[in-house]
């Protein structure tokens, strides 16, 4: 019975592939969370722009901020890790635009 049900593979190898497939789902964002984490991020950049002196810097940073929101936006699957790099990119504008 549980080599008909399994396909001859057996319920230990169907238990492994069933993690392996939840794991891997994990990985990435679904529409409704990575819809959010864009629109989030924009208003993290939107609100650096607003407390940062200087036109050129304002550029600079609005440069950065469509650069970042493009790649998220033209992922077909969005991960945490993505989100966070241009949080992380965004960060390191800041340090950058202070140190000017």
């Amino acid at each position: 019975m549980e080599q008909k049900l399994t396909n001859n593979k057996g319920f230990n190898y169907m238990d492994t592939e069933w993690d392996l497939m939840k794991k891997q789902s994990n990985l990435y964002l679904d529409d409704v969370n990575s819809a959010f984490a864009v629109k989030n991020t924009e208003y993290l950049y939107n609100q650096a722009l607003n407390d940062t002196k200087g036109l050129k810097s304002q550029q600079q940073l609005k440069k950065v901020m469509s650069e970042q929101l493009n790649i998220l936006k033209e992922k077909d699957k969005l991960t945490q890790y993505d989100v966070d790099r241009a949080q992380k990119v965004l960060e390191v504008e800041k340090a950058r635009i202070a140190l000017e």
